[in-house]
C-alpha cells in the first residue's frame, strides 16, 4: 500500500519539485482557459446587433428578449456564481441576469477584454465584448462574468488572491502592469485566450512540499491501517486454533496472542490516524476533553 501511495503521488505530483511545478501551471492555465473560452460563448449568444440597438432604443419586445436570452444562457450553468449584462452604447445597462458587478465605463465602451473585478462579491473573471453591426457600427456591449470559487481574499497588507488548485494552491497578482522589475522563477503569465496576459501567477516551494509531505503522510496512514486490518484478522485463526486446544497453558496462551493481536491492531491504527492529512472532523480527537484518555481518544476514527 505505501509503495502505491508513493506511485500514486508521483504521477499526481511528479518526480521533483519542477516537475510540480509545470503540472500546476498547466493546471492553472488550463482552468482559466477554459473558463475564459467560456464566458465568450456565453457573451456572444447575447450580442445580437439588432435586438441591442432596438431595446437601446426604448423597445419592451426588444429588452424582453435580451432578458430572456440572458436568463437561458444562466440557465445552463450551474453550481457557480455568473452574470450576464448586455449594454446600450452610452453604457447604460439594457437587460441582465444573475448578480452583475459595477463595471467601470471604460471597460464597456472599450474593446473585447478578459479582465478582474475586485468588489463585494469577490473575485470574479469578466469578459466584455463590443456589439457591432455588420457594417462595423457599435451600438452596445455584452459583459458576461463569474466569481472565483477557489480565490480567497489576500490579507489587508497582501495584494495577491490565493487560487486553489487540485496540486497546491498559488497567488493571483491583480497589478499586472509593473508588478515585477526582477525575474521570478516561481511566477508565471497566464494567457488570455486570443492573446495578451489575463494574470500572473506564483508558486510558492512551501506550499509544494506541504502537498507533497501530505501525500507521503497520506501513503505511511493507509499503509499502517492496511497493517492494522491484516494484524485484526490473525484474530480470526488464532480463534480457531485455540478451540482446538485441550490443556490449559496453550489455551492461555492463546488467549494471550488474540489480546495482543488486538492491542497491537490498536496502537498500529493510532500511528495511521488520518487526522495527519485530512481536515475532516470525523478524524479530530479535538471534541475529547478526557485528559487521561486523550491517548486512546484521539479520533471517531
Amino acid at each position: 500500500m505505501f509503495l502505491l501511495g508513493r506511485i500514486a503521488e508521483i504521477v499526481v505530483l511528479g518526480s521533483d519539485e519542477s516537475d510540480a511545478r509545470a503540472r500546476v501551471q498547466a493546471n492553472v492555465r488550463a482552468s482559466f482557459d477554459g473558463m475564459a473560452r467560456e464566458l465568450r460563448l456565453m457573451a456572444l449568444g447575447l450580442a445580437d446587433p439588432q435586438t441591442v440597438a432596438t431595446a437601446a432604443g426604448g423597445d419592451p419586445l426588444a429588452s424582453r428578449r435580451l432578458f430572456a436570452a440572458a436568463d437561458a444562457a444562466l440557465a445552463q450553468a450551474q453550481g457557480t456564481d455568473y452574470a450576464l449584462t448586455a449594454y446600450a452604447i452610452d453604457g447604460r445597462p439594457l437587460a441582465w441576469d444573475g448578480r452583475p458587478s459595477e463595471l467601470p465605463l471604460d471597460r464597456v465602451q472599450g474593446e473585447e477584454a478578459w479582465f478582474f473585478a475586485r468588489g463585494a462579491l469577490g473575485l470574479r473573471l469578466v469578459y466584455v465584448t463590443p456589439v457591432e453591426t455588420t457594417a462595423g457600427e457599435r451600438v452596445g456591449a455584452v459583459a458576461a462574468e463569474r466569481s472565483l470559487d477557489q480565490a480567497t481574499a489576500p490579507p489587508a497588507d497582501a495584494e495577491a488572491f490565493r487560487y486553489r488548485t487540485r496540486i497546491a494552491p498559488v497567488s493571483i497578482e491583480l497589478r499586472f502592469e509593473g508588478a515585477r522589475t526582477q525575474p521570478d522563477a516561481s511566477a508565471f503569465d497566464v494567457e488570455a485566450p486570443f492573446g495578451g496576459t489575463l494574470l500572473t501567477a506564483s508558486i510558492a516551494a512551501a506550499d509544494l512540499a506541504q502537498t507533497r509531505d501530505r501525500w507521503q503522510r497520506a501513503a505511511r496512514s493507509l499503509a499502517l491501517i492496511t497493517l492494522a486490518i491484516s494484524i485484526a484478522l490473525l484474530c480470526g485463526p488464532l480463534l480457531d486454533w485455540r478451540r482446538s486446544l485441550v490443556r490449559a497453558g496453550p489455551y492461555a496462551a492463546g488467549a494471550v496472542l488474540i489480546g495482543s493481536a488486538v492491542v497491537l491492531s490498536r496502537l498500529v491504527l493510532r500511528l495511521a490516524s488520518p487526522a495527519d492529512w485530512l481536515g475532516a472532523s470525523v478524524f479530530s480527537g479535538a471534541g475529547y476533553p478526557a485528559p487521561l484518555l486523550r491517548p486512546l481518544l484521539t479520533s471517531p476514527f
